[in-house]
């Protein structure tokens, strides 16, 4: 059929791996945002934290915060739950102020 995803499709499955805790699928699935050219978009980097932290990997949700270059009230709004969630709330408070 020549159908292709795209950005619709990644931000909807994205937040399913989170909830069903498949990491590694949601890191196959990152492995294919970037190859696709949709790393930078806006509404998967929110997304991507989201799984990240979800998972554990402070690291890699981190970095995709950092190298976020628009950093708007989604991307802050999902990167300060993560250190919540990870008994960081000390980094929580620091990002919210």
């Amino acid at each position: 059929m020549g159908l292709k995803p795209n950005v619709s499709t990644f931000a909807s499955i994205i937040p399913l791996c989170t909830r069903m805790k498949c990491l590694d699928i949601g890191k196959s699935i990152h492995g294919f945002v970037v190859k696709s050219g949709f790393s930078s978009d806006e509404f998967l980097a929110p997304a991507l934290i989201s799984m990240y932290a979800g998972g554990g990997n402070l690291f890699i949700a981190g970095d995709l915060f950092d190298s976020t270059a628009e950093k708007n009230v989604v991307i802050w709004n999902s990167m300060i739950p993560t250190y919540g969630q990870n008994q960081k709330s000390s980094e929580a408070f620091k990002m919210f102020q």
